[in-house]
């Protein structure tokens, strides 16, 4: 994978020329959302969405945003437009293009890039992957597609937080699972480990806080450590996260989360054959 992006400077330059550009978005559910409270600057943001209830809800909050109605039969525009793409694919193969987009920026997990070539034209096509940490603004995003508009996608993407390029759409799959589907798991694992402290005597509000600062402080460590150098560091011998440590490895949650992501990865695949 290359983690290779924009430095500061290309970012911040890409980003204030995106902020004059045209930008179609299509989907305001929780990540539609989370770019448009990265685009409180930009000054042409169109979003079409289906329910009228959160269209109502998106006009009154951003007040740069205009909305339209999401519909099968209406025939959306794209002459010299950066669409965003932030609905289901069923959704995407229901709905009817004409003109030439500057760029097609997809968030469709499964969609491959010549799936959207063959049914929407631009000039750039632009795979990527956020998380739900966008809405945020902490998203760590996976970017792939045209290399020509490599720098505009990675500033439009870093208006939500984190982003690298990868090296093709396989990589992007791959970041499905351990972007994309990471806070599920890990959701998974805080609700337990709070669960654990429930059982021993805690209360759920302190154990639930507990978890949290656990959290944010592995955050901050594993920024700056491997996984494994930070393990020994905390594992003392015969201490308590070693007797913990046991437990966790006798019921195989190392290949547990293996297997996770094979079978998100696995899912992705047979999204895309669909």
């Amino acid at each position: 994978v290359s983690t290779q992006s924009t430095g500061p400077l290309f970012v911040i330059m890409d980003r204030a020329a995106l902020e004059k550009e045209e930008i179609f978005l299509i989907g305001a559910g929780n990540l539609g959302e989370a770019f448009l409270g990265g685009w409180k600057q930009f000054s042409n943001v169109t979003v079409a969405e289906i329910v009228p209830e959160r269209r109502r809800y998106i006009q009154e909050k951003y007040s740069n945003v205009k909305t339209l109605e999401l519909s099968s039969t209406a025939v959306y525009t794209l002459s010299d437009k950066i669409l965003v793409l932030a609905v289901k694919p069923q959704q995407f193969f229901s709905l009817k293009f004409e003109g030439q987009a500057k760029a097609v920026i997809s968030i469709m997990a499964g969609i491959t890039l010549d799936q959207i070539k063959a049914y929407c034209n631009s000039k750039h096509y632009i795979r990527a992957m956020p998380n739900l940490a966008a809405i945020y603004q902490k998203s760590a995003t996976a970017v792939t597609g045209c290399e020509s508009f490599k720098n505009q996608a990675l500033a439009l993407f870093s208006t939500i937080g984190q982003c690298w390029w990868v090296d093709n759409e396989k990589e992007i799959d791959i970041a499905t699972a351990l972007v994309a589907s990471v806070p599920g798991w890990l959701a998974l694992v805080a609700e337990s480990l709070a669960d654990g402290g429930v059982s021993v005597g805690l209360t759920r509000e302190k154990s639930y806080q507990f978890v949290q600062g656990g959290f944010e402080s592995f955050a901050a460590l594993l920024k700056a450590d491997h996984p494994a150098i930070i393990k020994d560091k905390v594992m003392s011998p015969g201490g308590t996260t070693a007797a913990g440590y046991k437990v966790l490895e006798h019921g195989n949650v190392r290949s547990s989360f293996i297997g996770a992501v094979e079978a998100a990865v696995q899912r992705v695949d047979n999204l895309a054959k669909k």
